[in-house]
């Protein structure tokens, strides 16, 4: 399982038109040129992540989503993927040693996962601190209801 760690709520906000249509999902990076369509700036700060226009991993490709929970001062929750997102992500991660994955929740980057953490588990594990509970817990809301409609509608 990879851990990743965010101080605060990590967001990006878009900056683009077309960024309207994104779905939930992880996304590759791109690196990112003056005419971008795909510009997303972290806020409070100078990082900007480009993306390709469609999601590498779908949510229909996430095997379950854990609970929220909190623990010490600490918030958490875990993604897994079904072994042939992995596998997908794994092929990516080696051909393309410097690609990122970003997961995008509701149109928004909610974090970036590195190359050398994307190939080596199909479960991420998300932490924040318990300061930012609200937003984490926004963000997670959304997510878990679309994965849960996604799920309805594969077993329908």
């Amino acid at each position: 399982m990879v851990r990743f760690i965010f101080p605060l709520l990590i967001l990006f906000t878009c900056t683009s038109t077309g960024w309207a249509q994104k779905q939930t999902g992880f996304y590759l990076t791109t690196p990112c040129s003056d005419e971008s369509e795909q510009l997303h700036e972290m806020m409070g700060s100078d990082r900007v992540v480009c993306l390709v226009n469609e999601p590498i991993v779908a949510l229909k490709e996430v095997a379950a989503i854990g609970e929220l929970a909190v623990v010490g001062h600490d918030v958490t929750f875990t993604v897994h993927l079904t072994s042939d997102a992995y596998k997908k992500l794994k092929v990516i991660s080696t051909s393309i040693s410097k690609t990122s994955l970003a997961l995008v929740i509701d149109k928004e980057v909610f974090v970036v996962i590195g190359a050398n953490e994307i190939k080596s588990a199909s479960t991420y594990q998300f932490y924040g601190k318990l300061t930012s509970l609200s937003g984490i817990k926004h963000y997670y809301g959304k997510l878990k209801t679309e994965f849960d409609q996604v799920q309805k509608t594969k077993s329908d």
